[in-house]
Order: structure tokens, then sequence, then C-alpha cells
């Protein structure tokens, strides 16, 4: 089809270069002249020589710019490594999109060239060059994909602006080699920089190293090695005898014929190491230097099909010295241990020998090689392994001091017990070297302890009992008298209605009534008819309406979720917590609000006491506990509960006693059982 002339770019006929036989050769002797000048780029002159050879291109070719290009890791943009012009033409640009030449990018990522001339030339999807090739002034533009093996990674192009260049497939094959030449001379040149900075990246870490570290081929040959890591020739063989390229093994086999036993068997564990066996580890003594020295040799396969082994030699004079101290404060510690009259013991990490001293030993009747951790846990009451293995467990794991009191086996067959405390122990060097303990019988403690407890129970039985006796004595006797006292004077109040005597005695009438209810109400608070008749929940309901009533505070008393059946004495034990708060809260807090709560939430009976008075400071030193605080918490013991105050000054304070569920049915049956003893007795 004939181009419409309104189409065609104005300006100078395209220029068709007459390839005559010379010129080709011309062509094929820069083509040798550029391989020879890149086939190895110094590191030093490597942009001097691409220069040079973009300015014999730009010569040989009349051309205006030639540029090198690569493209960036994930091929959304091409970047400019080297580019030459001549004075006039205008540079290219730092980087490209390659997102928005997309056309062009995908045709150079596929390995083929693109060349492009004038404005009528471009297919649609080439819109974006076209428009860039015409801003520039470009009118002829040829880019020849680089290629390193065997995958595209950038772009060798060539720009004409003066004049429109025409060159056939011939030519562009023969520029395609030019490209290939730039493209290997790049790559070879990549790799070796990498590599020289891998060189000196590994000299760096094995010069920084304070081991002693050769690394052999498979046939023992040494490939690499750091010479200035050892102060004195001590290690075998002497590392300044060491060069690249030298056998280590035959190094080691002459000092192996002098007779060193450690180098015979440094030889043969480098050796089974080269031949497949894992890592091979040999602790041997230099004794060359001012004092000995120990180090510790391993050598270690290399991964990947050259095979071959990293031999480090390590000094260890430390940790040895370390870990004879060790030996001998150990040693220390065992005499004086079998001196203690109590169990003092000692266990290694990741070990389940333990060591105990001859106090132990009787204690237990064991021999000291049976002594393990398996069989003291076993000799530990059940009951009291399950509630204290997790707490030792986590103790031990995060290498926590611990203190536990449990029941063990003695050697007597009957359990007694045991107040158990460890420490973790460390090396000098930080090493943790495992725990040691004291073990302390507290079975006489226990036994005091116990019968403190029953005495107390005794006592606050015998309190509750008394006051039950004092309140039946007021509410039969002195309640009933004064009742008819009360009558009659309302008697003689009526019979002197009309004279003054009627007046006071009607006085002494209210008087004697007023008496009889507060009689009634101390008979109350020293025992309860709703707590012994009907319950908790309706005893502590009724107790705050009467506190409410009597002394004009506003109280939110809630009962919910309660047990169908209460033991007596943890029912007791709230109610008088309740009794006792109430009355503190009368007497100090000033409050005119106050929340009870008394619930169970599965697990647990609480009691909960909130007021908003003024508060305290429950950490001031005047803050001591009173007596009636002291009652509360040892009544809450005695059945298995406990007790919180939270109070800060003018904020309120809330009291919040607990029981156990399960501690509670322990206790009914302990109970019914003494009850059973009891009558038996």
């Amino acid at each position: 089809m004939k181009r419409d002339a309104s189409t065609r770019r104005p300006g100078p006929r395209p220029v068709r270069q007459a390839w005559t036989l010379g010129r080709r050769v011309a062509l094929e002797t820069l083509i040798s002249d550029l391989a020879a000048s890149l086939v190895d780029l110094p590191a030093d002159s490597a942009d001097k020589r691409i220069h040079f050879a973009f300015e014999e291109l730009l010569q040989f070719f009349h051309l205006d710019r030639v540029s090198l290009w690569e493209f960036s890791a994930d091929r959304s943009e091409m970047v400019l490594l080297h580019s030459r012009q001549t004075g006039d033409a205008p540079s290219a640009p730092a980087k490209f999109d390659a997102r928005h030449f997309h056309w062009t990018a995908r045709k150079l990522l596929r390995g083929h060239p693109i060349f492009l001339r004038g404005a009528w030339n471009f297919p649609k999807a080439a819109h974006a060059v076209k428009r860039f090739l015409v801003d520039q002034g470009i009118r002829s533009w040829l880019a020849l994909p680089l290629r390193r093996d065997g995958a595209v990674f950038g772009a060798l192009v060539f720009v004409a602006i003066r004049r429109e260049v025409r060159w056939d497939s011939r030519v562009i094959a023969r520029l395609q080699t030019i490209a290939d030449i730039f493209g290997s001379a790049l790559a070879r040149h990549r790799a070796e920089q990498a590599l020289r900075q891998s060189e000196i990246l590994k000299s760096s870490i094995l010069g920084s190293l304070k081991s002693h570290v050769v690394v052999v081929d498979s046939h023992g040959v040494i490939i690499a090695f750091n010479r200035d890591s050892v102060e004195f020739c001590v290690v075998q063989p002497c590392p300044a005898r060491l060069e690249i390229g030298m056998n280590y093994l035959q190094a080691l086999g002459g000092d192996a014929r002098q007779g060193d036993p450690a180098v015979r068997d440094m030889l043969h564990g480098i050796q089974s190491v080269l031949e497949g066996a894992p890592v091979f580890e040999l602790e041997y003594p230099c004794h060359s230097g001012e004092r000995p020295r120990w180090f510790l040799m391993t050598a270690t396969p290399l991964t990947g099909p050259e095979r071959g082994a990293v031999i480090v030699h390590r000094d260890i004079t430390g940790r040895k010295h370390a870990e004879s101290e060790l030996r001998e404060s150990e040693e220390r510690f065992r005499r004086i241990a079998d001196e203690v009259p109590v169990i003092m013991w000692m266990r290694e990490p990741d070990s389940d020998a333990v060591y105990i001293n001859k106090a132990g030993l009787e204690i237990t009747g064991w021999r000291a090689q049976d002594f393990t951790l398996p069989r003291w846990l076993e000799a530990i009451h059940p009951d009291d392994l399950q509630k204290n293995f997790g707490a030792w467990a986590q103790s031990s794991d995060a290498r926590q001091k611990y203190m536990l009191e449990y029941r063990y086996r003695h050697a007597s067959g009957q359990y007694r017990w045991l107040l158990d405390c460890g420490v973790p122990r460390y090396l000098a060097d930080g090493t943790f070297a495992g725990y040691v303990g004291v073990s302390i019988d507290i079975q006489d403690r226990k036994e005091a302890e116990q019968a403190r407890q029953e005495l107390a129970g005794r006592l606050l039985r015998a309190q509750e009992d008394e006051r039950a006796r004092i309140a039946r004595e007021l509410h039969d006797d002195i309640a009933q008298r004064l009742a008819l006292l009360t009558i009659r004077l309302r008697q003689l109040e009526q019979e002197a209605s009309e004279s003054a005597d009627g007046q006071r005695i009607g006085d002494l009438r209210r008087q004697a009534k007023q008496l009889s209810m507060d009689v009634s109400h101390l008979s109350h608070l020293l025992h309860s008819s709703y707590l012994e008749n009907l319950g908790l929940a309706a005893a502590v309901e009724n107790q705050c309406k009467e506190t409410a009533e009597l002394h004009h505070l506003e109280i939110d008393c809630k009962v919910r979720n309660l047990p169908r059946v209460l033991d007596h004495d943890v029912a007791l034990s709230l109610f008088r917590v309740l009794q006792e708060s109430l009355r503190n809260i009368i007497r100090h807090s000033h409050a005119t609000k106050v929340q009870t709560e008394l619930f169970a939430d599965g697990a647990t009976i609480h009691l909960r006491i909130t007021d908003d008075g003024v508060g305290f400071d429950s950490a001031a030193p005047g803050n001591a506990e009173g007596l009636g605080l002291v009652s509360m918490k040892e009544r809450l013991r005695l059945v298995g509960g406990s007790l919180a105050i939270t109070s800060q000054p003018s904020r309120g304070t809330r009291v919040e006693a607990r029981v156990p569920l399960a501690q509670h049915k322990r206790h009914v049956q302990r109970r019914a059982d003494e009850d059973i003893l009891e009558k038996a007795g």
C-alpha cells in the first residue's frame, strides 16, 4: 500500500550503509578487538575499557549514543550501567520503567532484538516507545538483549539522532554478537567481583575467629585457614607451617609419627569424617608455652557434593580450669555435707543421678548409687507430687530457686513432711551446672501446727458453745423476766395514770422494753437462731436487715447459687466474718452504703462486703491487725478458706472471704467422722 505523503517524516533521507567487503572485514576486526579487550575486565579499569569500546562503536557506525542497561531483580525497571554519546546528543536517562515500556521489555526478555526507525513502523503496543523516541528526536533505535547463562539480564542500545540508519538482518545478527560479547564480559566481571567479595568476607570471618580454623577438601588438602588466630604454636600441626594447597593429613601424620597419641586420634578422627562419619570431637592438652593449655578439636563434614571438612581448634583452658575448680569445690561440699544432720543434695543438668549426703542415705535407707531423681519422685506422697510437680518443673526449666513442702516415704515406711529448697548453680564462666539444695525434716513442726490448729478449733467451738449457752440464758431467762417486768410496769402505769407516778412508771416501762429488745439483739449476735434453723442465706439476709434498720445504713444484700447443704462450721465462719465486717464498718468507716454478696462460682464460696467509707492504708505501720481480723482469718483457715482485704484512703474497703467447695466437702466428711468417734467414745 502506498503511504500518504502526510505520514512521511520530514528530514534527511535514510542512510543505508554500504557493506562492502572492506567494511565487513573492518566489522569483523572490530568484533575481534572488542572480544579481546573485554575478555578479562580488571576491577580497576572495567569502566574505562567499556567506554573505550563505546567510542569505537560510535565512530564505526556513525551513531549518536550507545548505552548498556540492566533489568532490576523484579524486572520492573531498566537501570543504566554505562553510556557514551556524541557532544551534542542528549544523555540517556538513569532508568526506565519497564512496566510502562512493556512491549519493549517483553520482547527483550524473550531474547528478540528490536529495531525501530522513523515514525511509521511502530506497532500499536509500542505507543509509549514511539512517544519517547519522538520526544528525544531519535531517528533509529536498536536494542539487543544481553544474556547470561541463557537468560536475558539487560540490553545494548544503539541510538541515531542526526540521521536515520537502516540495518538489515545480517548486520543486526553481527551486532548481536557484539551485544553477546558485552553480556559475557559483564557477567564474568560480576562473577569475579562476587568471588572477590566472597573471598574477602571469608578471610574476614576466618581472621576474626579466636579459634584456629582449617578447611580441607575430600583429600585433606587445605583450601582455607586462619594463620593469625593463635598466639603461640601450640596446636597440632603448628599454624605457622601451614599453607594453602598443603595436605593437612600428611602434616598431622608427621607429628603422629613422633608418638603423640592425641595427634594419632586426631588424624583418625579427621579421616573418618572425610570418609562420611559425623562430627568428631577430641580434647587434647598442649604443654608448650609457660603453662599447659587445653584445646577442643572439632571436625565437621562439609555439606554439598565437594565434600571435605572444617577443622576447628578451640582453646578450652578456661573451661578446664573451671571444671577442675568445680570438682574441688564439689569434693569440699561433699565432705562438709556428710557432717550436716540434714539432707543435702546436688544434681547435674540433664542427669537423673543425684548426689546425697550421709544424712539423706540414712533417712531414706537407700544406697548412694540407687539415689536417682525418678526414684525420689516415686517416694513422694502421690497427693503432694500432683500438687507440687508443676511448680517444681516450671522452676527447674526456668533455672529458678524453689521451695516446696511435701511428704516423703521414710526408711521406716511412714510418710514424713519435708521442706525442700533448691538453688541453681553456675560455673565461673556462667555455664549452668545443675541444682544444689537442702531438705529438712519438718514432721515435728507440722504436727505442732496441726495440734495448734486443732486447739484453735476446739477453742473456737468452745467459744461458740459458750456463746450459745449465754444466748439461751439471755433469751430464755433474762429476756423473759424483762418481758414480765414490762407487763407489770404496764399494769402499774394504768393504775396510776391520773397521778404523777403514772408518768414515771411509764418511763420505766419504756426503758424496760428497750432493755428487753437490747438483750434480745445481744442474744441474736451471740447465737443466731436464723443460722441454726434456716441456714446461712437466711441468716445473712436477716443480719443485713437488722444492721441497716438499727444503724440507718443502706445495705444491698445479694445471695445466689449456694449449695443446698453447707457444713455448720463453714456457715458459722462465714457468718462471723459478716458480723465482724459490719461491726468494723459501723465503728470505723463512716459509710452510708454497703454491698454484701454471698455466692458460689462452681469451685469456691465467696462472701464479699464492700463499703463506701473512708478506707485506710493497709500498708501503713500503724494499721496492725486487730483481734477481730485475726479471729476472722483463723476461722477461715480452719475450714480451708482465706481472707483478702482491699482498701485505700477515701475509696472504701472490700473484705472477701473464700472457702473452696472441695475443702468444704472434706470438712463435712471430717466433722461427720469426728461426730461418729465422739459418740462411739
